[in-house]
């Protein structure tokens, strides 16, 4: 390991006060949406910065909380991402894990799990001693491959296929799409498609208000499917200057069958494209090659490798443990843990 290496972390009680040599890399990197989670979760916010020489090699943002005496810190979770990310880094992570490990010491930590934004390019790491380095897929389309002037441009958007028939029989079914950042049309698709939505699927529901929170402080924002003068169907979505993050997609099941998902997402690809954004998330699907993932494919998604730094010093942390307290932030794989 090279000598001019070293990590500086930096805790920022005043968000607003975070400033990163590219902002717009991803919407948690924006400081209203991290401001957000903070005042929401109870989150303290650690700015993390891995330095070569007088260079950033890496930097980004992580959350801590302390539950029972533990102490945890992480990337983000549920709600997604944030993490390290460079542009064009020397030196891989794992190349300042020991060093970070050294600044974390004071903090008697329970377990830290950490992460890159997947849009952002990496070193090939190997494994440090007590680290667990793993990679997950998440899928994401580059707006440059999938929409130009003319509107979508890829492949299954122009053939005959499932999606381009389906589209076509979508654009003839008297759907209306809209943009809204209006608490009463985010309740209306709350209790109209969302929890009707999440009920058929067995899942579990978004809280309202930290919908609500991203949609008046941060970057969130709606996509609304009318048919007859009524919701049904929706998109939350969270805007940064390079990504545009699918957040929920929910849509009562007949209109789904419909189409109006396929609406929303074209009429979500067009705004990325007038946005001048470079990709659009859909984050990563469970199981990786179900059929939610092969609908994220049909949309020109394409997979990107998302890693994550994991260590544990709390050899009891169960699996229950964490799932019913930082279940929102359960990130790190299950087989990492002791049963």
């Amino acid at each position: 390991m090279s000598s001019n290496l070293k990590v500086e972390i930096t805790y920022e009680e005043k968000i607003k006060n975070l400033v990163f040599s590219n902002q717009s890399e991803s919407p948690f990197l924006i400081p209203q949406n991290i401001e957000v989670l903070q005042k929401y979760y109870g989150l303290s916010v650690l700015k993390i910065e891995c330095i070569a020489g007088e260079n950033i090699d890496w930097q980004g943002i992580f959350f801590e909380k302390e539950i029972d005496s533990n102490k945890f810190i992480f990337s983000g979770g549920r709600f997604g991402f944030s993490g390290f990310f460079s542009s064009s880094p020397k030196y891989s992570i794992s190349s300042y894990l020991k060093l970070l490990e050294k600044k974390l010491s004071k903090k008697n930590l329970s377990f830290c799990s950490l992460s890159t934004i997947f849009s952002s390019g990496y070193i090939s790491d190997a494994l440090v001693d007590g680290w667990n380095f793993h990679k997950i897929k998440y899928l994401a389309a580059k707006t440059s491959e999938s929409v130009d002037d003319n509107g979508l441009s890829f492949r299954k958007a122009l053939t005959r296929s499932n999606l381009s028939r389906n589209l076509k029989k979508a654009h003839n079914g008297g759907f209306i799409i809209r943009f809204s950042k209006n608490k009463k049309d985010l309740s209306d698709w709350y209790e109209n498609c969302h929890l009707p939505r999440i009920s058929e699927l067995n899942g579990k529901k978004w809280d309202f208000e930290l919908l609500n929170k991203f949609i008046t402080y941060g970057t969130g924002e709606l996509a609304l499917g009318y048919k007859d003068n009524k919701v049904v169907g929706g998109c939350f979505f969270l805007n940064s200057n390079n990504v545009i993050e699918l957040f929920m997609l929910s849509s009562k099941r007949e209109f789904q069958l419909q189409g109006v998902n396929n609406l929303l997402i074209e009429k979500i690809y067009l705004l990325s494209k007038k946005n001048g954004c470079n990709l659009v998330n859909w984050q990563a699907s469970n199981p990786p090659d179900g059929t939610i993932a092969r609908y994220k494919k049909d949309w020109n998604a394409k997979e990107m490798d998302f890693v994550l730094y994991n260590k544990k010093w709390n050899n009891d942390l169960k699996t229950k443990y964490l799932l019913d307290n930082l279940s929102d932030f359960f990130v790190f794989p299950y087989e990492f843990l002791n049963e």
